[in-house]
């Protein structure tokens, strides 16, 4: 598997749920909406100086980042989550805005490989079909 973004593991998720690509693909799938849901979540905690709860957000994403592989951007989660626990407002509101790219990369690059995964499944010729075959 190809992929663009050097914080990613691609064996990660497939050692958590096999290699069967639909599942992986679904996870893929599901993570980009959960991880979008839940970081729109964590800025508005932060926003409001809710510093406990924007600090439970930003572990929720840390440990579904590391789930699918996306290790780079779980790192990043982390590091929000210990800003979270030390009450510092302005550097938690400043680290959110340091990591929009790289959330915005990796959603980018998971897309990507959950969209290559329903291209070859699609594409697949089943042994069936190659059977058939004149």
């Amino acid at each position: 598997m190809s992929i663009r973004c050097p914080d990613f593991d691609a064996n990660t998720l497939e050692a958590l749920t096999g290699d069967d690509p639909r599942q992986l693909r679904r996870f893929y799938v599901m993570f980009r909406a959960v991880c979008r849901w839940q970081h729109e979540g964590l800025r508005r905690e932060a926003a409001q100086g809710h510093f406990a709860e924007a600090g439970l957000c930003a572990k929720r994403l840390k440990i579904a980042c590391f789930t699918v592989g996306a290790l780079g951007l779980g790192h990043a989660y982390s590091r929000i989550e210990s800003i979270a626990s030390r009450w510092d407002g302005a550097e938690l509101r400043a680290s959110l805005v340091d990591i929009e790219p790289q959330l915005e990369h990796t959603l980018a690059n998971l897309g990507d490989i959950a969209e290559g995964i329903a291209v070859r499944e699609a594409t697949k010729v089943t042994p069936e079909a190659e059977e058939a075959r004149p």
